[in-house]
């Protein structure tokens, strides 16, 4: 094996921990409440706005490094991702762990397009998209870093997996028709980091937000992974839904 291809897997490996630890930490109700106390409230406003950005940021030169033999070495932006290595890294050959023929390669494109289009319905209908990139922030009137800024709802998707995004994303990131070390230390890592994320801080931050009735939904609908006989009728979301805390 290439050992450009050891240096980049393990940049990207060691690049997720980093991110983890900063994009969780940031997440955080005690670094929230310090934004909160510290600056001003116009600024405030603009927090999670910037995490977001922050967050693309951050993740945007692994993305590159484990897709260097998809993307053009000559654009600006992956030269410039690239530069810790040196330029020769960006333009050696991977060492290809599989690569798939025609057939089965149109069937693992299919289902990447696929979890692509749902992963933007999903977007589009179950989300509100202005408060979730924070740009709802920037103009309301009750907002608070700290807190929950929706109500607790259980949209169709969600009766099925708490976190169809996820489902989506990891779905996409391993339907490749053709696989080297770079690409599989960012599947398995992103993999981790959705896992993982998920259980030990999302669920947990919800169940503060929304106590017993995030609680009662965590134990009824599973995380990431659909499963036949776990999942809630439209009418038992609604009678959770109006369920008090």
């Amino acid at each position: 094996m290439d050992t450009s291809d050891v240096q980049l897997a393990l940049a990207i490996v060691g690049g997720f921990i980093g991110f983890a630890v900063l994009h969780s930490s940031l997440c955080s109700a005690s670094v929230k409440e310090l934004a909160g106390n510290t600056f001003p409230k116009p600024l405030v406003r603009c927090y999670r706005l910037a995490f977001n950005i922050f967050s693309l940021l951050t993740v945007a030169p692994l993305w590159i490094w484990s897709h260097s033999g998809d993307v053009p070495c000559e654009n600006m932006l992956v030269r410039w991702s690239f530069a810790p290595f040196g330029e020769s890294v960006c333009d050696s050959p991977r060492a290809m762990i599989y690569e798939l023929d025609a057939t089965p390669l149109f069937v693992v494109q299919a289902i990447q397009s696929v979890a692509l289009i749902a992963f933007v319905a999903i977007a589009l209908r179950s989300y509100d998209l202005m408060d979730f990139s924070g740009l709802s922030h920037l103009w309301s009137k009750n907002f608070n870093v700290e807190t929950e800024s929706q109500p607790f709802t259980i949209s169709m998707i969600h009766r099925f997996v708490r976190h169809p995004w996820y489902t989506c994303a990891i779905t996409s990131i391993w339907a490749n028709g053709s696989l080297h070390m770079p690409l599989l230390a960012f599947s398995f890592s992103a993999t981790a980091y959705f896992a993982l994320g998920s259980h030990y801080l999302e669920d947990r931050r919800l169940v503060e937000s929304f106590g017993s009735q995030y609680a009662e939904y965590k134990k009824r609908v599973p995380g990431i992974v659909p499963l036949p006989w776990k999942w809630l009728s439209s009418a038992e979301a609604d009678v959770l839904t109006k369920k008090r805390r």
